[in-house]
């Protein structure tokens, strides 16, 4: 992109966007490019499309039932990890989720 700069220093570029497939497995781990403070997940739950609003303490879901916040199923952040759970991880199901710094 022709910007200067020490070889040595670390570009990130935020907000950063990306995807990943569910495998339908009750736990599993997504590597992220970095560690983001805030991440929105469009995803599911149970089949109905949702929302999740995360960051490194807490995750916030929204669905066609309303809004929640506590229950073992939700994915959660952990560093530069995202941690699905039963939700977040549906078989075939494309996920979206943008990152931010």
């Amino acid at each position: 992109i022709g910007l200067k700069m020490n070889p040595l220093a670390e570009l990130i570029v935020a907000p950063n966007i990306g995807s990943y497939v569910g495998d339908g497995a009750n736990s599993r781990t997504i590597n992220l490019p970095w560690t983001p403070d805030f991440m929105i997940l469009f995803s599911e739950i149970n089949d109905d499309d949702a929302v999740f609003f995360l960051t490194k303490d807490h995750t916030v879901y929204i669905n066609e039932d309303g809004p929640g916040t506590s229950t073992i199923f939700i994915p959660k952040l952990n560093g530069s990890r995202l941690i699905t759970a039963e939700w977040g991880n549906q078989s075939g199901r494309n996920c979206f989720y943008i990152l931010f710094r």
